[in-house]
């Protein structure tokens, strides 16, 4: 939703009253605690003066003279030019006063009532109203020869209490308006600064943004992962929280503690994507692709996609059926031709029993083998694929024969691709054997058997034989021994992946061509 004002003004409209908030808050504490401690000087100061009053030999001596005030008010004046106070009072104990700031108030009582206290004996500090105003006085006893002969009050008053409070007050204003300019200065670089920073975004926009960036995210078929500098886990989607084993806990946590045996950090490092590479990550086979993320010349990170490799696989089995099911059918129509050929030649040599004799053969021979794979092949998937496989040998010239003690059960549908990759590859690396070697004896036989612990699949081929140095790399992803390696060297890789998928083993024999035998524990 819009917002009446821009994050710049509010930014800048929220630190200035915030600013002003505070140095009012502080100006007001400030006052109180400089009026308190200006009081409580006064206090101290007043109070010490009197003392220094009340011991004064000569203002002790001068209440013994008949006119004590000529002595007393001298000292008094001149002690209170010397200290800046507003009066200094010496009173008997009658209250009749002995010095005065006014020469015409000497000799009449003291005003304000408060010192009745001091000439009890007190040492004390007040607030009352004189005739110089409402002031703040101190009372000390005057003692002579343990006898209490007068009073002495020294006073200070408010109004110059106030002014001297307006002094400090000044200073503090002049700062507080200072910090007041250098913060709303600081407010607009602030806020043009984070605007800036955001791209000139505004928060609504900057909500929109991310929740579309969630929702393409979300809509992204791939699991996506990203990474900080620190290669921390700043962002992952549902996909990956599903293919990888994440949970809502992960972004924040060190990538390296979750998948030790990832390469994107390597990404960060040298900035070269690496594209479409497998990788094993929580026992999970997925196709891989990271890319470093790069903002303005400086790499900020890093984030990869993952695919599940049984979706592509799946794809790939299903291409490979069909491309299967494709030689099959053209094996097919190439065999029904020529034998249409035979059997027209036969016709028109007018040899119709040779012709009949000829069609019943090879139809028994057709039935044979279909009564076998029906009887025999439980799994019509594995049976489709055992024909087709079949007549594509036959097209090669080569004859393909399936074991007569041979049965395979019905499977699970989540089995079926595993051994459909396995036995079309075995078989259709025996027909590339074969198909280049010039001996005369070119043939393959199939064995399948369903024992009761596991199944046994071997395949043997009369071909050149494959060389025992190879035996270990032959099932290496793009690893070929024939001359011809484009688009090679997948057939024996996938198989090994799916026979170990299904706790299996591999062995391979070379006598008289390549045997290869798979076992795969019962299901």
């Amino acid at each position: 939703m819009k917002q009446l004002f821009s994050l710049q003004s509010r930014i800048f409209i929220f630190i200035s009253v915030l600013l002003l908030f505070a140095l009012g808050i502080e100006i007001i504490t400030f006052n109180k605690q400089i009026e308190q401690h200006i009081v409580n000087e006064g206090k101290k100061q007043t109070l010490t003066i009197a003392d220094t009053v009340s011991r004064d030999p000569r203002i002790i001596a001068a209440f013994s003279d008949g006119t004590p005030s000529t002595v007393i008010q001298p000292i008094t004046k001149n002690l209170q030019e010397m200290t800046g106070v507003s009066f200094i009072v010496v009173m008997n104990m009658d209250s009749i006063r002995y010095s005065h700031p006014e020469q015409d108030r000497i000799g009449k009582h003291f005003v304000g009532g408060d010192e009745q206290e001091a000439i009890n004996g007190k040492r004390y500090t007040s607030i009352a109203k004189g005739t110089l105003g409402i002031s703040l006085r101190s009372f000390v006893p005057i003692i002579s020869d343990g006898q209490q002969i007068g009073v002495v009050s020294v006073g200070k008053l408010l109004t110059d209490i106030k002014k001297q409070q307006q002094k400090y007050t000044a200073v503090l204003n002049l700062l507080t308006l200072c910090t007041l300019i250098i913060g709303l200065i600081g407010a607009i670089f602030l806020a043009k600064n984070i605007k800036r920073t955001i791209f000139g975004l505004e928060p609504y926009e900057i909500a929109a943004l991310m929740e579309e960036r969630d929702i393409l995210l979300s809509s992204i078929n791939e699991g996506i992962v990203a990474i900080d500098k620190e290669c921390t886990i700043i962002e992952f989607n549902e996909n990956a929280k599903r293919l990888l084993s994440l949970n809502d806990d992960c972004v924040g946590k060190p990538l390296q503690e979750l998948f030790p045996e990832t390469r994107l950090p390597e990404i960060m490092e040298s900035g070269i994507p690496l594209l479409d590479q497998e990788e094993t990550i929580n026992g999970k086979i997925v196709l891989c692709s990271r890319t470093p993320m790069v903002s303005r010349g400086e790499t900020i990170g890093a984030v990869a996609s993952y695919r599940d490799m049984s979706e592509i696989r799946k794809l790939a089995e299903e291409l490979t059926e069909v491309k299967s099911y494709i030689n099959a059918l053209r094996a097919q129509h190439h065999e029904h031709l020529n034998k249409l050929h035979v059997i027209s030649g036969l016709i028109q040599l007018h040899r119709f029993k040779e012709a009949s004799s000829y069609i019943t053969a090879t139809m028994t021979k057709q039935q044979e083998l279909f009564d076998f794979l029906r009887h025999n092949i439980c799994s019509p998937a594995i049976s489709g694929l055992l024909l087709a496989k079949i007549k594509e040998a036959e097209e090669n010239h080569i004859e393909c024969t399936i074991d007569p003690e041979s049965s395979f059960p019905s499977i699970d549908k989540s089995k079926v691709d595993s051994f459909v990759i396995i036995i079309g590859n075995l078989i259709q690396n025996a027909i590339d054997a074969l198909k280049t070697d010039t001996s005369y004896t070119k043939n393959i036989s199939i064995l399948l058997r369903h024992q009761p612990r596991n199944i046994l699949i071997r395949i043997s081929d009369t071909g050149p034989g494959i060389p025992s140095e190879y035996h270990d790399l032959i099932f290496t992803n793009g690893f070929t021994t024939k001359e011809e390696s484009g688009n090679r060297g997948y057939g024996l890789y996938l198989l090994k992946q799916h026979v170990s998928k299904l706790e299996g083993s591999i062995e391979i024999e070379n006598s008289r061509g390549t045997t290869f035998t798979v076992n795969i524990p019962a299901l």
